[in-house]
């Protein structure tokens, strides 16, 4: 069965070991960034958004974003069979599956980690286009702060399809640069 992007799904296991570790990890991750933004929020509410928090939100959020996708994206797809289920213990696995269930496994553990990465960067883009327009001078405001945690959130629900824009953009840079194909 091919995903969206045309990707045998089948090709992806896991043991239902690995599937509750995984939504357990997901909601931890759930839990530590919305109680992180929940401090923004509440107990920041009166204070002036200081903006090395800033990204720390930023993560945070990127935290829930990417764990709410990736919950889903697992849930869905053992409802619907498309991933192969283990059910053979550990010893008994041919090293081919083992790996398999490896690279799944850490395809679903490295996405928030992803998500992370990818709402730092935006942020520094964002703040660097502040500060070349001269806008950065001022203090920050609750926009600001509520800016940062929209971006974080869509950063990290979004980590999967930035991840194939860069490798895109990448590949079609290396075959221009090497000259072996269209760009």
């Amino acid at each position: 069965m091919a995903d969206k992007l045309g990707r045998d799904t089948k090709q992806m296991h896991l043991t239902l070991g690995d599937a509750i570790l995984l939504f357990v990890v997901y909601i931890v991750l759930m839990l530590i960034g919305m109680s992180t933004i929940w401090v923004a929020l509440v107990a920041e509410a009166e204070a002036i958004p200081r903006p090395g928090m800033a990204v720390v939100y930023c993560g945070a959020m990127s935290l829930v974003g990417a764990s709410i996708f990736y919950t889903r994206k697992l849930y869905k797809a053992i409802i619907s069979d498309s991933y192969t289920l283990v059910t053979q213990p550990f010893v008994d696995q041919p090293p081919a599956v083992r790996l398999k269930r490896l690279g799944t496994f850490a395809f679903y553990i490295f996405r928030p980690v992803f998500g992370v990465a990818f709402a730092i960067m935006v942020y520094s883009i964002w703040r660097l286009s502040l500060s070349a327009s001269g806008a950065d001078q001022a203090s920050p405001t609750k926009g600001f702060l509520y800016t940062t945690i929209a971006m974080g959130f869509l950063s990290g629900f979004l980590a999967g399809r930035i991840l194939g824009m860069l490798e895109g953009y990448g590949n079609r840079q290396l075959r221009g640069i090497l000259g072996t194909g269209e760009q």
